[in-house]
């Protein structure tokens, strides 16, 4: 499900980016970049031994990295929950898609 689009200038060439909800392989929710002709990257990260900790239409997210550049981007559409969960060297904050940018069924 196509979230927001935005036009963001990143290391020197403009990109077009779709920010979408998805799933990974073992149904845990997932949020995808999407540049114009290929994938971009993934903004979340899927922590399995944390997945209790999430509520609905919330997300792990990778700030740290290759996300670091461009992951804030995106965070008009989420709030940030004050949570966060360990993973490897890093914590991983916990966002929340507000209400604006759901689409409930």
């Amino acid at each position: 499900m196509l979230i927001c689009t935005k036009y963001i200038k990143l290391w020197g060439k403009e990109h077009y980016l779709e920010l979408h909800t998805a799933k990974y392989a073992d149904g845990e929710p997932a949020l995808v970049v999407l540049g114009e002709s290929e994938p971009f990257g993934r903004l979340s990260i899927n922590i399995p031994e944390y997945k209790d900790f999430l509520g609905k239409n919330e997300f792990f997210i990778k700030t740290w990295s290759e996300n670091e550049a461009w992951c804030l981007v995106f965070y008009p559409c989420f709030e940030y929950t004050g949570r966060t969960v360990p993973c490897g060297f890093a914590n991983a904050p916990i966002w929340q898609l507000k209400k604006a940018f759901r689409k409930e069924t």
